[in-house]
C-alpha cells in the first residue's frame, strides 16, 4: 500500500488517530453514536471507562466534558480496528482512574505510536522510547534501558517529575 493515498487504501491499512484536542477531533453536529458507527459502541465506551453509555451515544460532543470527549476519541480509534493507532497525548484531560482504564484499552492495540510528554504513561505502554528535545533525538532505545540508565539530563528530569508528580498515580501504575 506504499504510495497509495490514504483514502484509497484498504481500511485495515489506515492508521487510527487519537488527536490531542478532542473538541476539534469530533464532529460537533453529529451524535457520538453516529460517529462510532459500530454495533459494540456501548462496549467500546465502557472499555475506556465511560458509564451511562446510552446517554453518551445520544449526546453531541460539546455536551460532554473534555475527559469524556477524549475517551470517546479513543473509542472511535479502537472501533477502527486498525493495526496502528497514533495517539497524541491521549490521557492529558483524564483523571488518574480514567487514565488507568484508557491505558488498559490502548495496551490491546496491535501497534501504538504514542506522542506524550508523560514518561510515566510511555513507560506503561511502550517497548521502545524516542525522546526528543526541540525536534532532536536525545535518547532512543528500549524503554527498560532508558528508564534504568538514562543518558541525558532531560530524561533524568522527566523521570524525577514523574516520580514526584502524583503519589496516588504510582498506586495505579503497572
Amino acid at each position: 500500500v506504499a504510495g497509495v493515498p490514504t483514502p484509497r487504501r484498504p481500511r485495515t491499512a489506515r492508521p487510527a488517530m487519537v488527536f490531542q484536542d478532542s473538541a476539534t477531533a469530533l464532529n460537533p453536529m453529529v451524535t457520538v453514536g453516529r460517529q462510532l458507527r459500530t454495533p459494540d459502541a456501548s462496549a467500546l465506551l465502557e472499555r475506556v471507562g465511560l458509564r451511562d453509555t446510552e446517554r453518551i451515544l445520544a449526546s453531541h460532543p460539546l455536551e460532554l466534558s473534555g475527559g469524556q470527549r477524549q475517551r470517546v476519541c479513543i473509542a472511535v480509534a479502537l472501533a477502527r480496528e486498525s493495526p496502528l493507532v497514533i495517539a497524541d497525548e491521549p490521557t492529558t484531560a483524564l483523571d488518574v482512574l480514567s487514565q488507568a482504564r484508557v491505558l488498559d484499552a490502548l495496551r490491546e492495540v496491535a501497534s501504538l505510536l504514542l506522542i506524550t510528554h508523560d514518561i510515566a504513561v510511555a513507560a506503561q505502554l511502550c517497548d521502545h522510547l524516542m525522546v526528543l528535545d526541540s525536534g532532536r533525538i536525545v535518547e532512543s532505545g528500549s524503554t527498560a534501558v532508558i528508564l534504568d540508565t538514562p543518558e541525558s539530563d532531560l530524561v533524568v528530569r522527566m523521570l524525577d517529575r514523574a516520580r514526584t508528580a502524583d503519589p496516588f498515580r504510582q498506586l495505579v501504575a503497572r
